[in-house]
Protein backbone atom coordinates (compact mmCIF):
# COMPACT_ATOMS: atom_id res chain seq x y z
CA UNK A 1 0.00 0.00 0.00
CA UNK A 2 1.13 3.15 -0.50
CA UNK A 3 1.69 5.79 1.58
CA UNK A 4 0.37 9.34 1.21
CA UNK A 5 1.38 12.35 3.55
CA UNK A 6 -0.73 14.44 5.07
CA UNK A 7 -0.14 17.43 2.95
CA UNK A 8 -0.80 15.20 -0.41
CA UNK A 9 -4.10 14.32 0.98
CA UNK A 10 -5.30 17.76 1.06
CA UNK A 11 -4.00 18.30 -2.68
CA UNK A 12 -6.11 15.52 -3.85
CA UNK A 13 -9.17 16.48 -1.49
CA UNK A 14 -8.70 19.77 -2.95
CA UNK A 15 -8.96 18.40 -6.56
CA UNK A 16 -12.07 16.27 -6.24
CA UNK A 17 -13.52 19.76 -6.06
CA UNK A 18 -12.59 20.95 -9.77
CA UNK A 19 -9.31 21.75 -11.07
CA UNK A 20 -7.02 24.28 -9.69
CA UNK A 21 -3.65 26.27 -10.48
CA UNK A 22 -0.69 26.07 -8.16
CA UNK A 23 -1.26 29.47 -6.61
CA UNK A 24 -5.42 28.55 -5.56
CA UNK A 25 -3.86 25.02 -3.77
CA UNK A 26 -1.39 27.53 -1.82
CA UNK A 27 -4.05 29.52 -0.73
CA UNK A 28 -6.22 26.40 -0.08
CA UNK A 29 -3.95 24.09 1.97
CA UNK A 30 -1.56 26.80 3.29
CA UNK A 31 1.70 25.59 2.92
CA UNK A 32 4.43 27.16 0.63
CA UNK A 33 4.57 27.02 -3.19
CA UNK A 34 7.52 24.63 -3.36
CA UNK A 35 6.06 22.27 -0.60
CA UNK A 36 3.06 21.93 -3.00
CA UNK A 37 4.53 21.89 -6.02
CA UNK A 38 7.32 19.07 -4.84
CA UNK A 39 3.92 16.67 -3.71
CA UNK A 40 2.36 17.87 -7.00
CA UNK A 41 5.28 16.20 -8.90
CA UNK A 42 4.80 13.36 -6.29
CA UNK A 43 1.55 12.66 -7.07
CA UNK A 44 1.90 12.80 -10.74
CA UNK A 45 4.41 10.48 -10.73
CA UNK A 46 2.48 7.81 -9.10
CA UNK A 47 -0.69 8.56 -11.80
CA UNK A 48 -2.66 10.76 -9.21
CA UNK A 49 -2.81 14.02 -11.28
CA UNK A 50 -1.95 15.55 -14.31
CA UNK A 51 -1.43 18.83 -15.21
CA UNK A 52 -2.27 20.93 -18.12
CA UNK A 53 -1.72 24.61 -19.63
CA UNK A 54 -4.82 26.91 -20.57
CA UNK A 55 -4.31 29.74 -22.43
CA UNK A 56 -7.23 32.39 -22.09
CA UNK A 57 -6.05 34.44 -25.06
CA UNK A 58 -3.95 36.69 -22.97
CA UNK A 59 -0.23 37.69 -24.06
CA UNK A 60 2.30 35.45 -22.05
CA UNK A 61 2.82 32.53 -20.60
CA UNK A 62 -0.69 30.46 -19.98
CA UNK A 63 -2.10 29.40 -16.43
CA UNK A 64 -1.06 25.73 -15.41
CA UNK A 65 -3.77 23.81 -13.76
CA UNK A 66 -3.65 20.16 -11.99
CA UNK A 67 -6.17 17.87 -12.30
CA UNK A 68 -7.15 14.42 -10.80
CA UNK A 69 -7.08 11.56 -12.63
CA UNK A 70 -9.06 8.34 -12.58
CA UNK A 71 -7.02 6.97 -10.22
CA UNK A 72 -6.58 9.76 -7.57
CA UNK A 73 -9.82 10.34 -8.15
CA UNK A 74 -10.20 6.38 -6.67
CA UNK A 75 -7.50 6.79 -4.25
CA UNK A 76 -9.15 9.88 -2.77
CA UNK A 77 -12.59 8.40 -2.45
CA UNK A 78 -10.76 5.06 -0.80
CA UNK A 79 -8.64 7.17 1.61
CA UNK A 80 -12.00 9.41 2.77
CA UNK A 81 -13.95 6.79 3.50
CA UNK A 82 -11.39 4.97 5.47
CA UNK A 83 -10.46 8.35 7.67
CA UNK A 84 -14.47 8.97 8.22
CA UNK A 85 -14.08 5.08 9.46
CA UNK A 86 -11.69 5.81 11.49
CA UNK A 87 -13.11 9.12 13.44
CA UNK A 88 -16.71 7.82 14.07
CA UNK A 89 -17.32 6.33 17.11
Amino acid sequence: MEYYSPIQYKLLNALLERDKNRAELIVEIEKKRTTVYDNLVVLSRRKNVEKYSKNDGIQGRPFVYWRLTNLGREKIKNMRAIYEKEITY
